[in-house]
Protein backbone atom coordinates (compact mmCIF):
# COMPACT_ATOMS: atom_id res chain seq x y z
CA UNK A 1 0.00 0.00 0.00
CA UNK A 2 1.39 3.40 -0.89
CA UNK A 3 1.57 6.33 1.53
CA UNK A 4 -1.38 8.20 0.01
CA UNK A 5 -3.67 5.17 0.14
CA UNK A 6 -2.65 4.54 3.75
CA UNK A 7 -3.43 8.13 4.78
CA UNK A 8 -6.77 8.11 2.96
CA UNK A 9 -7.73 4.84 4.67
CA UNK A 10 -6.64 6.25 8.03
CA UNK A 11 -8.64 9.47 7.58
CA UNK A 12 -11.78 7.42 6.86
CA UNK A 13 -11.31 4.81 9.59
CA UNK A 14 -12.86 4.65 13.04
CA UNK A 15 -9.32 4.90 14.45
CA UNK A 16 -9.27 8.64 13.81
CA UNK A 17 -11.46 11.44 15.12
CA UNK A 18 -11.14 13.47 11.92
CA UNK A 19 -14.57 14.78 10.97
CA UNK A 20 -16.29 12.94 13.83
CA UNK A 21 -15.10 14.75 16.96
CA UNK A 22 -14.96 18.52 17.43
CA UNK A 23 -11.43 19.75 16.74
CA UNK A 24 -11.02 21.26 20.23
CA UNK A 25 -11.95 17.94 21.84
CA UNK A 26 -9.33 15.94 19.92
CA UNK A 27 -5.98 14.89 21.38
CA UNK A 28 -2.93 16.92 20.40
CA UNK A 29 -1.76 14.21 17.99
CA UNK A 30 -5.20 13.95 16.43
CA UNK A 31 -5.45 17.75 16.02
CA UNK A 32 -2.10 17.75 14.19
CA UNK A 33 -3.33 15.02 11.84
CA UNK A 34 -6.70 16.73 11.35
CA UNK A 35 -5.17 20.12 10.60
CA UNK A 36 -2.67 18.73 8.10
CA UNK A 37 -5.28 16.51 6.48
CA UNK A 38 -7.74 19.41 6.12
CA UNK A 39 -5.04 21.63 4.60
CA UNK A 40 -3.87 18.94 2.19
CA UNK A 41 -7.37 18.06 1.02
CA UNK A 42 -8.29 21.71 0.41
CA UNK A 43 -5.01 22.42 -1.42
CA UNK A 44 -5.42 19.28 -3.55
CA UNK A 45 -8.97 20.37 -4.32
CA UNK A 46 -8.18 23.91 -5.44
CA UNK A 47 -4.88 25.24 -4.16
CA UNK A 48 -4.15 27.56 -1.26
CA UNK A 49 -6.79 30.03 -2.46
CA UNK A 50 -9.41 27.30 -1.99
CA UNK A 51 -8.11 26.61 1.52
CA UNK A 52 -8.23 30.23 2.64
CA UNK A 53 -11.59 30.97 0.99
CA UNK A 54 -13.41 28.06 2.66
CA UNK A 55 -14.25 27.75 6.34
CA UNK A 56 -13.78 23.99 6.24
CA UNK A 57 -15.31 21.36 8.51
Amino acid sequence: MDKNSYLIDLSESIRTDFGRVDFAAQSYEQRVFSAIWALESQVNNGGFVEFFDNEGP
